[in-house]
């Protein structure tokens, strides 16, 4: 029997037909970030033949850790890929970040909530972030960072003297979540965490005494009918200061600081704000739900940093030296990768900052998700600048040193 007489022979419309829809389907599940293109052998070079080279985005700003000409300039040489440069501040049109598949975001401390709102759309439709050091941790002119934090208090209605029942205890708490300033969100709003604590001490006096004064008194049979929820940390400061009648901000800056009571202000736990247009972004923590940590403060004193890998096969740091000292960029802070609140399934720490005896997280794979998110993006976050610890051989021309490899590991790993 001839092969043109074979079942294979005739079925092969169908198969072709089949095989056109395998690709096809593939293509679009590439392109809409659900895999990637050099996950299937082979693959990516047809999927990129049809798409075109990726594009890569290095986002700026007017501060913070970092040197981005000089990594556009190691991108270039190391890949022959040219990315655009664009500065922060106009990303707040919305849907500038659509058409590159990867977004580096490098000295860029300021950013406006905004801004950091286009970041997290950006991955939530599937697009590949990273995330440099302290970018995002500067607040701009307009924004809040907000602290979650509910007064509540049990209530007894009292009535007239001669009332037999003179004092009815309610049976549910009243919960007091104050607005300051109304428009952006519930809890308490400041610029830094010195004028977080004065105004909780503020409201929290103000709320007491409204609530138990006049016709409403603390119920008899509660032992406690006055409680505040989430203000651990704003508490633990106030004890430590020396002189709690006359608080002031130089007090809660000296006493409360990093090294005495071992955490920080959350800069990425945003207020809502209201846009130049007038609409109106809700509240949310920009670390937790994107970056899939909790935050990252400055470093503190002058303890050398020494990078440990926890997984030295991994793609992103294979071939790179680990002793590197990268003392003089952004490392011990309250920075914990988060664990429990949901998001522990789909963030992985592949590099640990070494500091003495504890280590940080350095280098943080996550796929965010959460009631806003999909899933489908992808964020490598590095707690310091990849570029800074690059040298330039002026003799060669040429950029080199451990570092080069975590730029090669990286472009390969977010553009495949």
């Amino acid at each position: 029997m001839s092969f043109k007489d074979s079942t294979l022979w005739k079925n092969l419309p169908n198969l072709i037909g089949l095989g056109i829809l395998i690709f096809i389907l593939l293509f679009l599940l590439a392109n809409f970030g659900y895999i990637r293109a050099c996950d299937i052998p082979g693959f990516s070079g047809v999927y990129y033949a049809i798409k075109g080279k990726p594009r890569i985005a290095i986002v700026y700003g007017d501060d913070g850790s970092g040197n981005p000409e000089k990594l556009r300039e190691i991108i270039i040489q190391r890949t022959n890929l040219f990315p655009d440069e664009i500065h922060v501040d106009d990303l707040k049109t919305g849907g500038v970040l659509d058409k590159y598949q990867l977004v580096i975001v490098d000295h860029a401390k300021t950013i406006s909530t905004s801004s950091l709102y286009a970041f997290r759309d950006y991955v939530m439709k599937g697009g590949r972030l990273v995330w440099f050091a302290d970018s995002g941790t500067g607040l701009g002119d307009n924004d809040y960072v907000c602290e979650k934090i509910t007064f509540a208090y049990l209530p007894a209605a009292v009535y007239d003297e001669n009332d037999s029942e003179a004092i009815q205890c309610a049976q549910e708490w009243v919960e007091v979540t104050p607005n300051d300033p109304e428009s952006v969100g519930s809890g308490i709003c400041a610029k830094n965490f010195s004028d977080l604590v004065l105004k909780f001490i503020k409201i929290n006096k103000t709320i007491y005494e409204n609530a138990f004064s006049g016709n409403i008194i603390p119920c008899p049979s509660v032992k406690s009918a006055f409680q505040v929820n989430g203000a651990e940390r704003i508490e633990k400061c106030i004890q430590a200061l020396p002189d709690k009648n006359e608080i002031n901000a130089d007090d809660i800056e000296y006493y409360c600081s990093y090294d005495r009571l071992g955490f920080g202000f959350d800069y990425w736990k945003r207020g809502a704000v209201e846009t130049e247009t007038g609409k109106k972004l809700p509240a949310f923590d920009f670390g937790a739900t994107v970056l899939g940590i909790d935050y990252v403060g400055e470093k503190q004193g002058s303890a050398s940093l020494f990078l440990r890998p926890v997984d030295p096969s991994h793609e992103l740091i294979k071939g790179y030296s680990t002793k590197t000292d990268v003392s003089q960029y952004l490392g011990e802070a309250n920075f914990s990768i988060v664990d429990a609140t949901g998001y522990e399934y789909r963030t992985k720490v592949i590099m640990n900052l070494q500091i003495g005896e504890k280590t940080y997280p350095a280098v943080v794979v996550s796929s965010p998700v959460g009631p806003l998110l999909t899933g489908k993006g992808l964020v490598v976050y590095y707690a310091f600048p990849l570029e800074e610890i690059i040298n330039y051989d002026e003799a060669t021309g040429k950029y080199e040193g451990g570092g080069i490899n975590l730029v090669d590991n990286l472009i390969k790993f977010m553009t495949c």
